[in-house]
Parts: structure tokens; sequence; C-alpha cells
């Protein structure tokens, strides 16, 4: 796993599980699969589920900024 991280240029603590995901979204995490099983997010790793935090940030900012509503993307 480190190489592959590596390869891709993150660093490990750029990296989140769906767990992790779902607190800083604010959402369930079978929420977060969803999002990845629509294409709002791209997972690092599908098994087990590997974000980029910064990718999870970006989307719930852009989402506080619609009133709420969690739609797809």
């Amino acid at each position: 796993l480190t190489g592959y991280v590596a390869t891709l240029g993150l660093t490990m603590s750029m990296m989140i599980n769906a767990t992790q995901a779902a607190r800083l979204y604010g959402c369930s995490r079978a929420n977060i699969y969803y999002l990845v099983k629509s294409g709002c997010l791209k997972p690092i790793m599908e098994k087990p589920l590997l974000l980029d935090q910064a990718e999870v940030v970006k989307l719930a900012k852009a989402n506080t900024h619609r009133g709420g509503k969690r739609g797809p993307c």
C-alpha cells in the first residue's frame, strides 16, 4: 500500500476511510459508498475504500453552498 500511495504522490495522512469521510461530510458511511458509486467521489482504492481527504472536504463545502441539500454531486 505504501508503494502505491507513493506512486500517486500522496501521503498516508491525506488518505481517509469511509468512516472518516462520513464524519467530515456529515453523513453516514452508506451515503459515502453511494457518492462513490454515483461518481461524485473517486476512491484512491476500492478495497478497502480509501478516499482523498481534500476531495471529501471540497465536496462537503460545495454541498453546504446548496443550502444543505445533499443530492448526488
